[in-house]
């Protein structure tokens, strides 16, 4: 009795059991969505995948293609249950393009696998709020992916990425995450060419950084480092950006042509190590006298930033000293140092100094005060400017005549004690029209020389007679 008792309850358990599994997957067999999508849920884990055969047999009428870019993810209502995983799976579609999308709070995983997106918008997964895991792998072929936008989040591991088959990824930006370590996790990447990891917690630790080989531009500004975090750089990589860092020392990197060391903690740079150096950031260091470049890297450079130096005391010459550069200075920005605190003067002559109003403050403050010492007049002969072409070659120490001179414009010269002055811009820019007009004339007599010569040849060429047949009627 107990036993017969016993089963009868088991068997109305069972079936209670199955009525409640029926009532929650009756709504995966009425809900629309459900129509062109195969739903299942295995009780932990609600999962919605996109069947293309089935939404073309829903819509054999109509014939319209779905497109995920317009699709009303609001159809989702019907089937979301709160507090659960929530998988949306659209595979094999063509999007090359993921935009701001409409999106579902609800998911919590969503699978854009083999789709063929080759650009992803920052914003574009915004409206997920509760999204966990993100995939957008291609499965049978190589990635097409070649933007990829990963800035402004909370990722503090990119081990995930060697997953990832982005074998055409161009563009990464990891910037303004929680990123404390990178070592080899990007290093195959092999089409990457510009990489953003600024504005992380990045510290160079037991094990360099290594990189991907075919990366042009890196930029690892706004971190942690505290040492050269590379032990070899890629030759293609040329501009580096590591600002705002704690660097005191740097290493080898002979193909790096844009070079930005600025707000680190460096008091010496190794001039023989960037051989190749175009431009160079090296303001708000600890430098207490203006570095001194090797042979290599003077030959290149164009543009040094030397800004916000607090300790400088020295800026002289010899800082450019056997260097092809000596002469490549155009101009010296004004908060480059305390320019008060150099009493022996400064030696800027023999660079090509582009003498507009930027540079007004030289001519105001500087050079008045090295008037005053019968000794530094010797470092005015060769301070020249080079541009613009009405003060070329003129002498700097010539140009205080007037209040704010390097800021008037030609027009309004018309003032007291500037006749010398426009007399000698009147003579220099009539000489430049001069040889212009001598070089275009040598040039037409060259060309009508030429010409003449050629008609000449031609001529010789035809012949004097001509000759007929003797049957020519």
């Amino acid at each position: 009795m107990g036993y017969v008792r016993a089963r009868t309850v088991f068997v109305q358990l069972l079936s209670l059991v199955a009525s409640v599994g029926h009532v929650l997957s009756e709504p995966l067999d009425t809900a629309k969505v459900c129509q062109y999508m195969q739903c299942t849920d295995d009780g932990s884990r609600l999962s919605l995948q996109f069947n293309n055969t089935l939404w073309k047999a829903l819509n054999r009428q109509s014939n319209v293609a779905f497109d995920l870019t317009s699709w009303n993810w609001a159809e989702l209502d019907s089937v979301v249950e709160e507090n659960r995983t929530f998988e949306i799976i659209f595979n094999g579609l063509e999007i090359p393009l993921i935009d701001i999308s409409q999106g579902h709070e609800s998911v919590t995983i969503l699978n854009l696998d083999d789709n063929q997106i080759t650009t992803v918008e920052p914003e574009a997964f915004m409206n997920f709020k509760n999204l966990v895991t993100l995939s957008l792998q291609l499965v049978y072929q190589p990635n097409s992916l070649q933007h990829l936008d990963l800035s402004n989040n909370w990722i503090t591991d990119i081990k995930g990425l060697k997953t990832f088959a982005l074998s055409r990824l161009t563009h990464l930006n990891l910037s303004y995450n929680r990123l404390e370590s990178v070592r080899t996790e990007l290093s195959k990447l092999e089409a990457l060419e510009t990489l953003d990891l600024s504005h992380n917690s990045i510290r160079k630790g037991d094990r360099p950084i290594i990189l991907p080989q075919a990366l042009r531009r890196l930029l690892l500004h706004h971190n942690e480092l505290t040492e050269w975090p590379f032990e070899s750089l890629p030759y293609t990589l040329t501009d580096l950006s590591l600002s705002f860092n704690r660097l005191e020392l740097t290493k080898d990197a002979p193909d790096i042509r844009k070079l930005d060391l600025s707000s680190n903690r460096l008091a010496s740079f190794c001039g023989d190590c960037f051989p190749l150096l175009e431009e160079l950031d090296l303001s708000s260091n600890y430098f207490e006298e203006f570095p001194k470049f090797g042979k290599l890297m003077g030959a290149t450079v164009r543009k040094v930033s030397f800004n916000r130096m607090p300790n400088l005391r020295t800026l002289d010459k010899s800082a450019f000293e056997d260097t092809g550069n000596y002469n490549a200075l155009q101009q010296v920005p004004e908060d480059m140092i305390n320019w008060k605190a150099i009493k022996q003067g400064v030696d800027l002559q023999g660079n090509p100094i582009n003498c507009n109003c930027s540079m007004q403050w030289l001519v105001d403050k500087v050079i008045p005060a090295m008037h005053s010492h019968r000794e530094l007049h010797k470092l005015f002969p060769e301070l020249r400017c080079a541009q613009p072409a009405m003060y070329k070659d003129y002498l700097v120490a010539y140009l205080t005549v007037h209040d704010n001179l390097l800021c008037l414009k030609y027009r309004e010269m018309n003032l007291p004690g500037m006749e010398l002055v426009v007399q000698s811009m009147k003579e220099q820019r009539q000489m430049q029209i001069v040889r212009a007009q001598k070089i275009i004339l040598a040039c037409l007599i060259v060309g009508i020389i030429f010409m003449s010569l050629c008609l000449a040849y031609v001529k010789l060429q035809q012949p004097r007679h001509i000759v007929r047949p003797l049957y020519y009627s």
